[in-house]
């Protein structure tokens, strides 16, 4: 999947990736980097977002699409899959809005 970097100062970027479980589900994690050294600031990816609750568009697996910002809050769209029981899955997009205090 494509990453998406955000640009947070100087040369320190938030790269969003999205990244396999074991059964093939997609979920999306973040890393900092400082580009201009190439150095990882945070050694553990962190989880962005997970899949959905069962029966919802997203939840066999999620993959970035970009991030806006609005009026200061970063609302975050992405794709969402699904398996149907006609076709092998089904992909939609959705989107995702960031509380205030981070989470």
């Amino acid at each position: 999947m494509v990453p998406l970097a955000k640009h947070l100062e100087n040369y320190l970027y938030k790269i969003y990736l999205t990244s396999r479980d074991q059964l093939g589900r997609g979920r999306i994690f973040n890393i900092v980097e400082n580009l201009m050294d190439m150095v990882v600031e945070n050694k553990s990816p962190t989880l962005a977002l997970d899949i959905g609750s069962v029966g919802m568009f997203d939840d066999m697996g999620v993959t970035s699409g970009c991030i806006v910002d609005v009026n200061g809050e970063e609302c975050f769209y992405y794709s969402g899959i699904n398996v149907r029981n006609i076709i092998p899955f089904s992909s939609n997009t959705g989107s995702a809005q960031k509380n205030t205090d981070g989470s």
